[in-house]
């Protein structure tokens, strides 16, 4: 029950900033930064920020 809460209050957030999008496209957004992060391992030199997460889940700037 607790993560289910936590899942209903993380998409209420990014929700916020993504307005318009049903869950489904938050979850989807939300995996498009996390396949960002963790392709950035495999760069020596790899630096997440921002910009680059937030265009990767189509925020747009």
């Amino acid at each position: 029950m607790a993560d289910r809460d936590e899942t209903a209050r993380l998409i209420a957030a990014a929700r916020d900033v993504l307005p318009g999008l049903e869950p489904s496209e938050v979850v989807l957004r939300a995996l498009r930064a996390l396949v960002a992060v963790l392709d950035s391992r495999h760069d020596p030199d790899g630096v997440v920020t921002v910009a680059a997460l937030l265009k990767a889940a189509g925020v747009p700037a």
